[in-house]
């Protein structure tokens, strides 16, 4: 069977993928540019296409194309493959031989994606175009949350009502199916044949992957008699609790020019100090720190 790795190697160049995080100009053989691990002036990141890698002389930093992207993207070389799968459009699903097949295909998981980024859409319309979006908006306000901050997050509002999700979503082409996969609807029987909006009348966080993909959302009940405070997305084929953290997607640029990471416990901890100007903190969503979340800041 074909090698997963050998294919991606044959079907992309470094400097190709290099030049969408760093800005390159031709030096010789060579291209250099800006260090995207540590400040500097003076570019000491040189790129070699003949050679396929890329190293800073001046941290010592680099790699092939499967290293710079699990140094760059804050994966491991599982998550690089994946990354560099789907840029040259790959599967890892059709190379059981080299890489262990996922329990949903490629087409499956992106179903779940699209799911979540609709439903983010519908949830963000709901905050800033009705009634009770502008009742939320103004607890926002108080929570001393600007309208710049609330946007930047993408900040929503789950309705209160048991289908209003639901009916939008299925305008969008996203299945039942998917819907529960994702934990956007519950079901009440175990044939999934009567179900309803997970999220209701909650203020929505979506929380995005190492890649910047919606992988699920925290929701904060908005009347004190709602119980659970806060409501998360399940474990679901596209997210696992314990390998992401709130806001990294945002802040692994600052954490890797400053070399450090700032954890808090919760979304509203890392708005306030985002908009404080504090863009290196990531939040661990109130549970104790697992050691895959801290290799992603690693």
């Amino acid at each position: 069977m074909p090698d997963l790795v050998q294919d991606i190697r044959s079907r992309i160049q470094i400097e190709e993928v290099v030049a969408s995080y760093v800005q390159l100009k031709r030096a010789g053989r060579s291209l250099k540019g800006l260090c995207p691990w540590h400040a500097e002036k003076t570019p000491s990141f040189v790129v070699s296409p003949e050679r396929q890698l890329a190293y800073c002389f001046g941290c010592s930093r680099g790699g092939d194309v499967f290293s710079f992207i699990e140094e760059i993207e804050g994966v491991d070389f599982r998550g690089a493959i994946e990354i560099l799968a789907e840029r040259v459009g790959l599967s890892p699903s059709d190379y059981e031989s080299s890489f262990k097949a996922p329990k949903v295909s490629r087409d499956e998981k992106e179903e779940l994606y699209h799911a979540n980024e609709e439903a983010a859409k519908f949830y963000k319309d709901q905050l800033h175009s009705t009634k009770e979006g502008q009742k939320v908006m103004m607890y926002l306000e108080d929570r001393g949350m600007t309208a710049e901050t609330v946007e930047s997050f993408a900040l929503g509002l789950a309705p209160d009502s048991y289908d209003a999700t639901f009916n939008y979503l299925v305008q969008k082409k996203c299945t039942k199916r998917a819907l529960l996969d994702v934990g956007l609807l519950s079901s009440k029987d175990t044939s999934s044949e009567k179900t309803y909006d997970k999220f209701r009348l909650r203020l929505m966080f979506p929380i995005w992957d190492g890649k910047g993909k919606i992988v699920g959302f925290g929701g904060r009940a908005l009347k004190k008699e709602d119980q659970p405070k806060y409501m998360n997305s399940p474990e679901t084929p596209i997210y696992h609790k314990g390998d992401v953290l709130y806001g990294f997607y945002r802040a692994k640029k600052a954490i890797r020019a400053q070399d450090l990471a700032i954890v808090v416990e919760g979304y509203m901890d890392v708005m306030a100090s985002y908009q404080a100007g504090i863009a290196n903190v990531v939040a661990s969503s109130g549970t104790a720190l697992t050691e895959s979340q801290l290799k992603l800041i690693k």
